[in-house]
């Protein structure tokens, strides 16, 4: 009956049994390999957070003002954790070799604190002092480094003032 409206019956057609075994050894391969890899990466993220520079955690706890500050940042910005870490001399950056950047204590907060010299410090001529007060260091730059040191605090700052890089 051709023109007519009556709908032809559909073909069936076989599905190969193996086809489907090789595209489910595919799929489950393609899953072994995720997971892995979710695993391998989360590694490297929690294997990338470097220890605490001991040169610049004794310069601080060894400075009587420094862990006097230590101490305002405790119960005053109530802070625990910090990044010791190193930056060029300018501030705006990790230092690429750590023997040449300058010691810095980052505060962890999840935003700039309301007062930004609070937010890190810098050893400069045997002084630490605040990093907001670098010329090349925008209020975004230390709002930057204390989001970053919530992930990478690798030290935390004890109710004496003093910095405990067993943290």
């Amino acid at each position: 009956m051709e023109g007519s409206n009556v709908p032809r019956k559909m073909e069936q057609t076989e599905v190969n049994p193996r086809g489907r075994l090789i595209l489910a050894a595919v799929l489950a391969v393609a899953l072994i390999a995720a997971v892995i890899g979710f695993a391998v990466i989360g590694g490297e993220q929690e294997a990338a957070i470097a220890d605490a520079d001991p040169e610049c955690v004794e310069s601080w706890n060894s400075d009587p003002e420094a862990v006097r500050l230590g101490r305002h940042q405790y119960f005053g910005h109530d802070y625990t954790s910090v990044e010791v870490t190193r930056l060029t001399e300018d501030g705006t950056a990790e230092a690429e070799d750590p023997e040449a950047g300058v010691c810095a204590v980052v505060f962890a907060a999840q935003a700039l604190d309301p007062e930004p010299p609070a937010a890190a410090l810098v050893l400069l001529q045997d002084a630490w002092t605040p990093l907001s007060g670098l010329p090349t260091v925008s209020e975004i730059r230390l709002s930057e480094l204390q989001s970053g040191a919530n992930l990478n605090a690798n030290a935390t700052m004890e109710r004496s003032g003093e910095i405990d890089p067993t943290g």
